[in-house]
């Protein structure tokens, strides 16, 4: 294992090595590129002459800030984790919502996307700090007026103490009752949170080193945060008061210029200027580096904590806290370019054009002239209007004694100069003059070629914004979920998506899938819009086709995250105001397909044709039928009748033979006469049966149907 003065012999080689490099080249670039952006006099001005400045820097920087900020946060979610698979689903919706809780609630999430983003676009590379605080946290209160059993639960919390403790006065009715017949007590207590989160700061480029000759971060073999501390929040971070109070302040880094220029000083501060030793600061050194501590001849990543060529801590770690942002890559090395460096040229030269145009104004509207020596000098040299130049020879020609050398104006040569720079700079950034406002052309120009100009300079800002997501935000996040899983032992509770939930990381897994919500092709703000806008004109077109939101193309879901990003667009915040999540909620029944329930009434109307055919068909075979009996009964009846005509007739005759045997006055005249009748009677009646029998065979038959046509009867006649 190595020795504590070897270690410090490497560290102290590590240190050297790269504050020689960057304070080169890379730190003069750096000052440089806030001088500009300040516009600092560039140090050539000459007295009574010009020394006008231009802003480039300045004003490229800050007109695609918003467009960037709108990017990485105007939303709620910067970051999505997405899921491996169908059973990691709801735990990824959480793990996006703790993450991007912690990044914008339990963090300054905004102040710090804006100061990295500007540090790299300035500085060449912005640096954010990514790391599990578990400091206790001490909070003091006082509380008034609190009863005995109050205050015995205080006294019984372990992460409580009681500092002071004095009885209170009972002032009201109401104090007498909480008593409850005892004192009254105003006590002073100190909380201790032991719980741990995780913390996110900017750090300035001139307090980040990292080893010369590295192309990655993550692959770098020496990294490190030189920053100041005060002795009071040493010792609050564990560190032994005497050791920390021994630490002197003094340090190399006091004397860095690139840190004088970020503040804009110019006299050197003395550290030791406080009257409160436990203000006074110290120069701490957060080191990451690999190094064979333990000698089995394997690297390890090791934290180190450096401070007055002490070695306060040094334990081995599996990650750094560091991530960067740089909006020009370049292949193969860690400082790549900033936005700022393309400027330089131009700033200059447009400032030096500027001035010419300047002086030559000046001299333009106040002429050199020759003089003679007959001309008061002081009078001719004090220019005021309607002043008085005194000439010895008066009455004579004046235009003899003062002649005004000419000075013809260069601005008509000059501007297309300042134009030809100014295109330079909308081609070398990307951010248009179109991108500012209404240019004086722009209103002879189509839409169509002011859309073109506007996606063509989109472009370039929109790959600094990948660039972003893909190597800084995507990086940051994975280190938030990661420092969350393996230190945060407590469940807690938090407001997310409108409702309180509990939140655990003690299951989750770390390593989740990415998805960033920054893509190219995306143009203006206004260009998003009207795109969605025709995603939701086609969605419903397609949630009319399906016959509902249940898909299978689009569901309820899906219809709830293109409003709520429309609505987000369009600048309103929280989107819950307008709509709300389907998440937990009971999606209602689907609405019926139209065409689907025609069809329905069409088959059963078909149906209840069939069966009225049906029982129609039945009820005419019966009707037949029923003919049928009807017209063999009237055959029997007549079959009948015939035969009871046919005994009449023969009774008849016998009655006659009998009648004629026996004569007229015979014993039995009277009674043959009777049965005469009688047969005769019959025989009628008879033949009138068999009269109506015919009429009722001769007649038409007519079917008797109800109001729903079926058949109820048959009409004769």
């Amino acid at each position: 294992m190595l020795s504590d003065s070897d270690l410090k012999a490497i560290i102290e080689g590590e240190i050297q090595s790269t504050v020689d490099w960057l304070g080169g080249k890379i730190s003069d670039d750096r000052e440089k590129a806030l001088d500009y952006y300040y516009g600092e006099p560039f140090g050539n001005e000459i007295d009574g002459r010009s020394q006008f400045v231009s802003t480039d820097v300045q004003d490229v920087i800050e007109s695609v800030m918003p467009d960037f900020m709108e990017m990485f946060a105007s939303g709620e979610t910067v970051v999505e984790f997405m899921p491996i698979g169908p059973e990691d689903e709801e735990e990824a919706k959480q793990q996006t919502a703790y993450v991007n809780y912690i990044w914008n609630v339990d963090n300054k999430g905004f102040e710090v996307t804006y100061d990295w983003i500007k540090d790299a676009l300035l500085m060449k590379v912005g640096i954010i700090k990514i790391y599990y605080d578990k400091t206790p946290e001490e909070k003091i209160e006082t509380l008034s007026k609190v009863n005995i059993h109050a205050l015995q639960v205080l006294m019984n919390d372990d992460t409580i103490e009681i500092l002071e403790q004095d009885e209170a006065e009972k002032e009201t009715q109401e104090d007498e009752m909480a008593s409850g017949g005892y004192p009254l007590f105003d006590v002073k207590i100190k909380k201790t949170f032991n719980q741990g989160k995780v913390v996110i700061i900017g750090v300035p480029s001139d307090e980040f080193y990292i080893s010369r000759q590295e192309a990655d971060l993550d692959d770098a073999e020496f990294k490190m945060h030189k920053t100041q501390k005060t002795v009071s929040e040493m010792i609050e971070m564990g560190f032994d008061r005497d050791l920390v109070e021994s630490l002197p302040s003094h340090d190399e880094e006091s004397f860095n210029e690139e840190r004088q220029n970020r503040f804009q000083q110019e006299e050197w501060l003395d550290n030791e200027s406080s009257h409160n030793s436990q203000n006074r600061k110290i120069w701490l050194y957060d080191i990451y580096m690999k190094v064979d501590y333990d000698e089995d001849g394997v690297s390890e990543l090791r934290n180190i904590l450096y401070a007055g060529s002490e070695i306060l801590s040094n334990e081995e770690v599996d990650d750094h806290p560091f991530v960067s942002l740089c909006p020009i890559r370049m292949p193969h090395v860690f400082h790549g370019r900033s936005l700022a460096e393309l400027m330089f040229d131009i700033q200059y030269l447009k400032s030096t054009v500027f001035r010419q145009i300047m002086d030559n104004m000046y001299l333009v509207n106040n002429a050199r002239s020759a003089v003679s020596q007959k001309v008061s000098l002081e009078d001719y040299l004090t220019n005021r209007p309607g002043g008085v130049i005194r000439v010895d020879t008066m009455g004579g020609d004046v235009a003899a004694h003062i002649a005004p050398l000419r000075t013809d104006s260069i601005i008509h040569h000059a501007l297309p100069v300042v134009e030809m720079l100014d295109g330079i700079r909308e081609i070398r950034t990307g951010q248009t003059r179109y991108n500012q406002g209404m240019d004086a052309d722009s209103l002879n120009k189509t839409a169509t070629g002011i859309n073109m100009i506007l996606n063509e300079a989109q472009k370039r800002k929109l790959l600094m914004a990948r660039l972003f997501a893909e190597t800084g935000f995507k990086r940051a996040f994975k280190k938030i979920l990661r420092l969350v899983v393996n230190n945060q032992d407590y469940t807690r509770t938090i407001r997310l998506n409108n409702k309180f939930v509990q939140v655990d990381p003690r299951s989750w897994v770390s390593d989740k899938n990415l998805s960033i919500k920054v893509g190219l092709g995306f143009g203006t703000k206004e260009s998003r819009l009207a795109a969605l806008q025709q995603i939701i004109n086609n969605s419903a077109l397609i949630v009319q086709a399906q016959g509902g939101l249940n898909g299978p193309l689009i569901t309820f879901d899906h219809v709830y995250k293109m409003h709520k990003q429309f609505i987000e667009l369009g600048g309103f915040k929280p989107s819950e105001m307008f709509v709300d999540s389907p998440e937990g909620k009971q999606p209602p029944p689907p609405q019926p397909n139209p065409d689907i329930e025609k069809a329905k009434i069409d088959a059963q109307v078909k149906n209840q044709e069939m069966q009225m055919d049906d029982q129609r068909k039945r009820q005419e075979i019966k009707l037949e039928h029923d003919r049928g009996l009807i017209k063999l009964d009237i055959e029997a009846r007549q079959a009948g009748v015939q035969i009871d005509m046919a005994k009449a007739k023969q009774n008849a005759e016998l009655a006659m033979k009998e009648f004629e045997k026996f004569g007229q006055d015979g014993p039995q005249s009277s009674q043959m006469m009777e049965m005469m009748a009688q047969m005769m009677q019959a025989m009628a009646q008879n033949a009138e049966t068999m009269t109506k029998l015919a009429q009722v065979m001769a007649a038409p038959k007519e079917v008797v149907r109800d109001s729903s046509g079926r058949v109820v009867g048959m009409r004769v006649g």
